[in-house]
């Protein structure tokens, strides 16, 4: 019965989770046949990290009491995402790698892009707020440590102030919170009695559900693997994501589920995390003449990707 239980379960997660894949698929394919032009999928992007996700996540937590742990959350995340690029720095001297970037795709994750698409289609974007808190400490630390570190890789330095103005200037972070804000000042309430403020939400909601199908497509269409030389990029991921399962075990043990005992989809959402591919901007930050370095990390992304899927069905199959 229970395995006749957890077969179920796992076809449940497997029809839900379908249709991300066959957009995937689309992507990839339109990507065979040249039907976009590369600065149309790069219009995409602009489309979903201005507009669509930022629209997404200020509803989410819209709707949703910020509560005051939390911010545990986002502290230990912070610290989470700093000691994996210790853990990165070590790992590079022990392999050995002439890559200078290598070190940056042990930390960091790419909710954005794959994260809150994988967890919406599961749960519905009534629980996006569970992995976006997750997630706050995480853009804290790209924004304030990871994109300089990759700049002082690059021989370039910024200042403290440029990376919190460009933090605070994220539609992102302004969407989440402006969310946060108006639920927690009870403001939300007021824009649902006015007719004018809920067809702003109205708005927001169609803008908001351009947000999955587009990221898959965008994902699927640069989701490229080079399988001459995919044995190191492999070997990379397998080591990141068996070191990031380890951590997220004790953080859901001691923090998640043990401390503030929040429920099954706060931890799913913890693992989720955890399992993603590092953050997309660590290639676009890459001062690469050569490209070869920024090909590895590529490859690791789009193998990630790949990993992250089977994983995530198994997770949620078996959590």
């Amino acid at each position: 019965m229970k395995e006749g239980n957890t077969l179920y379960s796992l076809l449940e997660v497997v029809a839900k989770i379908l249709p991300i894949i066959l957009l995937l698929v689309l992507g990839n394919v339109l990507q065979k046949i040249q039907f976009f032009k590369d600065s149309t999928i790069n219009d995409f992007k602009k489309l979903v990290v201005n507009f669509t996700l930022p629209a997404l996540l200020f509803l989410a937590f819209l709707d949703t009491e910020f509560e005051s742990s939390y911010i545990i959350i986002v502290v230990v995340m912070f610290i989470a995402c700093v000691l994996m690029l210790i853990v990165g720095i070590f790992y590079k001297k022990l392999l050995k790698s002439d890559n200078r970037y290598v070190s940056t795709v042990f930390t960091s994750f790419e909710n954005g892009m794959i994260g809150y698409p994988l967890f919406v289609t599961v749960y519905g974007s009534a629980s996006l707020y569970k992995i976006a808190v997750i997630d706050i400490g995480h853009i804290l630390f790209v924004f304030l440590i990871l994109v300089n570190y990759l700049q002082k890789l690059n021989g370039k330095t910024s200042s403290f102030k440029e990376l919190l103005l460009s933090f605070f200037k994220s539609p992102i972070i302004m969407a989440v919170l402006l969310g946060i804000l108006f639920s927690t000042t009870g403001s939300a309430q007021l824009m649902m009695n006015f007719q004018f403020s809920y067809s702003i939400i109205e708005l927001l909601t169609i803008v908001g559900s351009l947000t999955v199908p587009l990221i898959c497509i965008v994902i699927g269409y640069e989701l490229k693997l080079d399988f001459k030389n995919i044995s190191k990029p492999f070997g990379l991921v397998l080591i990141r994501m068996s070191t990031l399962l380890v951590l997220a075990f004790l953080l859901n043990t001691f923090i998640i589920d043990g401390l503030l005992q929040l429920d099954k989809e706060f931890q799913i959402a913890l693992y989720l995390t955890f399992l993603l591919p590092p953050a997309f901007a660590i290639p676009i930050f890459m001062d690469d003449k050569s490209g070869k370095n920024k090909q590895l990390i590529l490859n690791m992304i789009s193998i990630n990707i790949l990993l992250t899927i089977v994983a995530f069905l198994i997770l949620v199959t078996v959590i």
